[in-house]
């Protein structure tokens, strides 16, 4: 379920190339196997570089997994960017669509890997 909030609980980022974390991926390979891990959305002001105040978070739900993947173009969560990565307007809406769910479009959304 989505919740907003004005509490400090994750900081932008560092930009690169205009989508932070998108083109670092990391081998996950030494993670444990055992855990589960899910997709967390988390929401900013936009362009606010000083404000590092979460406005926006929802954990996906596992079964949109795949859903998601397809739109990141990543084969599983091993391909994952390693930190959060910077969603463009045309996968946030790609997202929202394949998780029915109305993501806000007034905030810079970012997608990571949770457990």
């Amino acid at each position: 379920m989505a919740s907003k909030t004005d509490t400090p609980a994750v900081q932008n980022p560092p930009s690169r190339d205009g989508h932070p974390a998108c083109n670092n991926r990391q081998d996950h390979s030494g993670i444990d196997q055992q855990a589960h891990y899910v997709f967390w959305i988390s929401g900013f002001s936009k362009g606010d570089d000083e404000g590092d105040f979460l406005r926006y978070e929802l954990t996906v739900l596992p079964e949109f997994e795949a859903a998601i993947l397809n739109v990141l173009g990543w084969n599983n969560l091993d391909e994952s960017a390693y930190g959060d990565c910077l969603l463009t307007a045309e996968q946030i809406i790609k997202i929202a669509i394949a998780i029915d769910v109305q993501l806000p479009t007034d905030l810079d959304l970012f997608i990571g890997v949770r457990e």
